[in-house]
């Protein structure tokens, strides 16, 4: 085996020493109003951890380039994962503590809310296009939190956001963090946050969402331990670990590898990809009980995988109408995307259309998935690539981005294989041609290629395929 430890500190950059841990401040907690020198990169949406067992939270966010209205959204894992929420303006250059014990806007209003004594959980913080508007993607905040125990110390780290791959990850979904018990190490926090509909603007959390791990943890010889599987929800026993039986929960929670009395070493997660979730932030915090705590983060969005990875890939049909002049194969893609974001879809989606002169058609620019392929509701509608284009489907593609009934005409000029028939409205730039369309109530070859229909036709949609 390669040094598994050694490659693991050099290629993810995550030292979790006890000789650069923070000492917490002395003589009580800071002020709500005093800033956190460093931020992280930007982003549109940041994740924070909180904790008012014994603790004093803050979470510290700053609009650093333009004016932002942000929905900030307080999930209170103990209480069934309850949820406040509320709106905040910033100008340009606008920094902002939020105390959890005492929350206030920007302006100093009162929130609206106040958490219990012993709440705990998480936020997130959105930027938007506006109250009650999805998320502004081109967004630009920053931020980052810090977590202060009644015993001294600290942890303290930057709020991740959904497109931050920071670190302990690769295309395989392995994530990996290490620890030891230097500087007296008594306990340890290992925290969960998932999160669904990132774009939509409403981040919604269901505690029947999970993400799962396998879970293997190393000693400092390179010795593997198997551990039973790690599991992150939005529940009072799957949110919060500890790492083992020698450095476990500081809230006495599970651990991730029990019966384990290792002190120094890795623990490795590798991803069940589930699509029940969107995105996913996870933070690792080590403490001696007594004025000293570290803490860092690992972290990645499902988005950034392909479908294939996660399991399976979303079909829908476009909740909006085109006549057969829309532009293309680029409009007609970049439509699928628009949609998906707005509705908080992740993933790279592409829209079942052809051309010809040249020739460009699903088949030859898609990625032909071995996993299913999935409404938004879940239905399968064929188990692969293979399936999908062999003249019959499963289920009839016949829902939109937001899991609404379409009975409709689609422009494809596709045939049931996956290529190009040359009528297509000259390449979906013409009215005054015929294009070719399928419909979505229809299960055979119809669903692709039923006919062909003049290209002012009003009110025909386009299909949308996650990659």
């Amino acid at each position: 085996m390669n040094n598994i430890i050694k490659a693991n500190l050099c290629l993810f950059l995550i030292a979790f020493s006890f000789i650069s841990i923070n000492s917490s401040f002395a003589g009580g907690f800071p002020s709500p109003g005093l800033p956190i020198a460093e931020t992280d990169s930007n982003n549109y949406q940041l994740y924070s951890f909180y904790d008012l067992r014994n603790r004093e939270s803050y979470v510290q966010v700053t609009s650093p380039d333009s004016a932002a209205i942000l929905h900030v959204q307080v999930f209170n894992v103990g209480n069934l994962c309850n949820e406040n929420n509320f709106f905040d303006s910033y100008t340009a250059n606008d920094t902002h503590v939020y105390n959890l014990r005492d929350i206030q806007t920007n302006d100093t209003d009162p929130s609206g809310f106040v958490l219990p004594d012993n709440a705990y959980g998480f936020v997130i913080i959105t930027a938007v296009q506006g109250e009650g508007l999805p998320a502004n993607t081109a967004g630009n905040i920053i931020g980052n939190f810090r977590v202060i125990d009644t015993t001294g110390y600290e942890y303290r780290t930057n709020s991740q956001g959904p497109s931050q791959v920071t670190f302990a990850v690769n295309e395989s979904g392995e994530y990996t963090f290490n620890f030891n018990s230097l500087g007296g190490v008594v306990a340890s926090d290992v925290v969960g946050i998932i999160a669904n509909n990132i774009t939509s603007g409403e981040v919604s959390i269901s505690q029947d969402s999970i993400i799962s791990f396998d879970t293997t943890l190393f000693n400092n010889n390179e010795v593997e331990f198997s551990c039973s599987d790690t599991v992150f929800s939005c529940t009072a026993d799957t949110f919060e670990y500890g790492i083992n039986d020698a450095i476990p929960n500081s809230r006495d929670g599970g651990v991730v590898c029990g019966s384990n009395v290792i002190t120094e070493g890795l623990v490795r997660l590798d991803l069940q990809f589930d699509t029940s979730i969107d995105s996913f932030a996870g933070y690792i915090g080590l403490n001696n009980g007594n004025g000293r705590g570290s803490m860092d983060s690992f972290h990645q969005e499902q988005g950034l995988l392909s479908c294939e990875d996660r399991g399976s890939c979303r079909v829908f049909v476009t909740s909006e109408s085109y006549f057969g002049d829309f532009g293309g194969i680029d409009f007609a893609d970049s439509e699928c995307q628009r949609l998906a974001d707005l509705e908080g879809l992740p993933g790279n989606f592409k829209a079942w259309v052809s051309t010809t002169s040249p020739s460009v058609n699903p088949d030859s620019r898609f990625n032909q998935a071995s996993v299913p392929y999935r409404l938004v509701s879940g239905n399968t509608i064929a188990n692969n690539y293979t399936d999908l284009i062999d003249g019959n489907l499963t289920a009839p593609i016949n829902l939109d981005e937001t899991g609404f009934f379409v009975d409709s005409n689609v422009w494809t000029a596709t045939t049931q294989a996956g290529g190009s028939f040359g009528t297509n409205c000259s390449n979906w730039t013409d009215l005054n041609e015929d294009g070719g369309f399928g419909n979505t109530t229809l299960m055979d070859f119809g669903w692709t290629s039923a006919s062909f229909d003049a290209c002012d036709t009003p009110d025909f949609r386009l299909y949308c395929f996650e990659q």
